[in-house]
């Protein structure tokens, strides 16, 4: 019998900038109507502190592919 260890969830929890806060995720949403990559929204739990998260597109990628190959 295989007995694979189970993998683990991370423990990193996002910091703030500013307070040292945690950071929660609000919601996404596309970054424009003629674009087809999104946009999280987040927030610092303690001082209310808010951000903005953008995961590229196809084309952004391509300048970066050494790096977005394997993702």
């Amino acid at each position: 019998m295989n007995k694979k260890k189970k993998e683990s969830s991370t423990k990193y929890r996002p910091i703030c900038f500013y307070y040292g806060g945690v950071i929660c995720w609000d919601s996404s949403g596309d970054r424009s109507e003629d674009d087809d990559s999104v946009v999280d929204f987040y927030h610092c739990m303690q001082c209310g502190a808010s951000y903005e998260v953008y995961q590229p597109n196809e084309e952004e990628k391509q300048d970066y592919k050494e790096y977005w190959k394997d993702k």
